[in-house]
């Protein structure tokens, strides 16, 4: 079980914890943090961030006999988990848990640490702002990564932008466009593309999500994210898993 849920370890440290632009999933970074403490989304609930794996993967994995955990289950225990809509797990190793601070998102795990600022834009979609250095107003200075997540109900999906796409947005708007969403362009075609243009407002960030939500991708391979309390249900779906794991690898052991 733990082997699947470190799929979420590795996105969420990707995203969150490792830095937006380092790893594809970011869009863009910056220099000037350009999230207000006003327009700040401080509604996610602290305490321990959870992975979620659907019924279908489930199911597909149980299938697959890649998940030999369900072979340490009754049949009625196993019927049980798989008829949960979702399953979270608590990821006992690489545990990451957000704490509030201010009207930022402290996020850690083990010695790693990043704090991230959510907008909403419109929608699921909300623009996110990570920084290894504190939880900034806007206008200040700093070393920020900029990237999307959508929420769909009480699930959290990190978002890929095409690598390069903000640019090509907007090297394409009009002058006028341009100063009133504050992008500055450097002609230097030699540079990185996140070194060649410059935000100012975060209208631009705003604009550009809007705009090009149907060309985002959720990707593929990573698990969504949980914030939040279990329910019963599914506490006791943790809890046989957790159980059946222990017998798997004690009779593993005993081999």
């Amino acid at each position: 079980m733990h082997k699947n849920f470190g799929v979420l370890k590795s996105l969420f440290l990707a995203f969150m914890l490792v830095g937006l632009t380092a790893c594809d999933t970011g869009f863009h970074e910056n220099n000037v943090q350009l999230i207000s403490s006003e327009d700040a989304y401080t509604d996610y609930p602290e305490g321990e961030v959870l992975a979620v794996l659907s019924s279908e993967f489930m199911r597909k994995t149980e299938a697959a006999d890649k998940m030999s955990v369900f072979k340490y289950m009754t049949a009625e225990e196993r019927d049980f988990v798989l008829s949960q809509q979702w399953i979270a797990g608590s990821m006992k190793t690489g545990r990451i848990d957000a704490k509030k601070v201010d009207h930022c998102y402290l996020l850690t795990s083990g010695r790693e640490a990043m704090y991230a600022i959510f907008q909403h834009v419109e929608n699921g979609f909300y623009l996110a702002s990570l920084s290894i250095e504190g939880c900034f107003e806007a206008g200040e200075t700093g070393d920020f990564g900029y990237g999307i997540a959508l929420k769909e109900e009480d699930h959290i999906h990190v978002i890929r932008a095409p690598r390069g796409h903000f640019l090509e947005w907007a090297e394409v708007q009009i002058p006028m466009v341009k100063v009133v969403l504050g992008i500055d362009i450097d002609t230097d075609v030699s540079k990185d593309n996140f070194d060649r243009v410059r935000v100012s407002k975060v209208g631009a960030y705003l604009a550009y999500i809007k705009e090009n939500k149907d060309i985002f991708e959720k990707i593929e391979k990573a698990v969504p994210l949980y914030f939040g309390s279990l329910n019963e249900n599914q506490k006791r779906a943790v809890e046989l898993l957790e159980v059946a794991e222990v017998k798997m690898k004690a009779t593993k052991a005993n081999k």
